[in-house]
């Protein structure tokens, strides 16, 4: 079974800096898990900027629009970094997927990759620490990622929480 390293932290926290951080110390193939879909030119540009923070020999693997599924086999990779289940829960929201089935997905998808791979780093943005939303839709995306958010806590044998570019262990 596998390590799974979950680091969770507000926007711009410096948790994707941490996480690409853990996952260079690891050895064997490393791979990238992109859940981002490039949707205009801010986004394009910190695609752009991840892709240059990480080292040139990590194969990368496109996932945006497919969340909690990801194309690789055992072997493929000895570690994997997924940035972020932020964006996966909001595909969900757009597929209308219900809470349960999220639920569902997210719980089998986190042992899966336990069993896939010798480490994997899974990065989240925490957004419940806030006011509570006015927007229907926004509260939905809130509540699942808050779900989400448990899964992964609760399966990892790591738990980092990122605040100002500081990573404090939670769960070791």
């Amino acid at each position: 079974m596998g390590k799974l390293i979950f680091v969770l932290g507000g926007a711009q926290s410096g948790k994707s800096r941490i996480a690409l951080n853990f996952a260079k110390n690891g050895k064997g193939k490393s791979a990238f898990v992109a859940t981002c879909l490039p949707v205009d030119r801010e986004m394009n540009e910190k695609i752009k900027r991840h892709r240059e923070e990480r080292p040139k020999n990590w194969s990368t693997v496109e996932a945006g629009n497919t969340p909690f599924a990801i194309k690789m086999e055992k072997g493929d990779a000895t570690t994997i970094l997924i940035d972020s289940l932020t964006l996966w829960a909001a595909r969900c929201v757009e597929k209308n997927w219900n809470r349960k089935e999220v639920e569902e997905r997210a719980s089998a998808f986190a042992r899966e990759i336990k069993e896939k791979f010798a480490r994997s780093i899974v990065v989240s943005d925490e957004v419940g620490l806030s006011i509570v939303p006015d927007v229907k839709s926004a509260r939905k995306f809130r509540t699942l990622l808050g779900s989400v958010n448990q899964i992964f806590a609760r399966e990892a044998q790591n738990f980092y929480v990122v605040f100002a570019g500081v990573p404090v262990c939670v769960k070791k």
